[in-house]
């Protein structure tokens, strides 16, 4: 289900999430990031990896600084500058814009 979801979203699947996270700076708090990568992807779900880089913030903003994504998506139109500029009150980081994307993905 993560991995559809991932799919849908990023264009990429879990085992490159990781990659990119650790490539972006991201650390695993309970187990070291070049291990992590090594994992297979069954291994990461099976073990809650998955879930738990997933679900950190950190992880998608280090994967953020990997795919260049910008800090002016507006959350409401999806559009990276609405025009309206920071009096929008919608705009993220949009780590935080593919992220929520995720979760609706998931909650479907």
């Amino acid at each position: 289900m993560i991995e559809k979801a991932l799919q849908k979203v990023l264009g990429f699947g879990s085992k490159e999430f990781i990659e990119k996270a650790a490539i972006g700076g991201w650390r695993s708090a309970d187990l070291k990031t070049d291990v992590l990568i090594t994992l297979t992807e069954r291994t990461l779900k099976d073990t809650g990896y998955l879930h738990q880089s997933i679900l950190d913030p950190l992880a998608w903003k280090a994967v953020g600084k990997v795919e260049g994504w910008s800090t002016e998506t507006c959350f409401h139109c999806e559009d990276r500058d609405c025009g309206r500029g920071k009096s929008c009150g919608w705009q993220w980081d949009e780590w935080q814009y593919h992220w929520h994307k995720l979760l609706d993905a998931l909650a479907k």
